[in-house]
């Protein structure tokens, strides 16, 4: 799929390999999980955004260290009209914005 929002995967590569941990160890999965949010397939989309959620805000009890990096990915997601799963993606900011279960050290 050729990218129509000039812009949206900027830097996305830096935070690849920025070592960052999730719920379930390395984070080198979420630029593809980001990625797939942007797909014309509208259910592996919100799979891939589901996926997010759970990695990134494990169930609702804490943000993992590799949120903050995938935060600026997720608004960019929110505002390209052409994200066929953008409420879900909105919801995961939410989550994330209002923190229930606060930062923690994820090692």
């Amino acid at each position: 799929m050729r990218d129509v929002t000039p812009g949206l995967w900027e830097g996305l590569a830096d935070a690849d390999g920025a070592g960052l941990r999730h719920n379930y160890g390395t984070a080198g999965d979420v630029p593809g999980l980001l990625r797939r949010c942007a797909g014309a397939d509208r259910a592996d989309a919100e799979a891939a955004a589901y996926d997010l959620e759970n990695v990134l805000f494990h169930q609702g009890g804490w943000i993992c260290p590799a949120a903050p990096a995938a935060l600026s990915f997720l608004l960019r997601l929110a505002a390209a009209p052409h994200v066929r799963c953008r409420a879900a993606v909105l919801d995961l900011v939410v989550m994330l914005g209002r923190g229930r279960g606060g930062w923690r050290n994820a090692s």
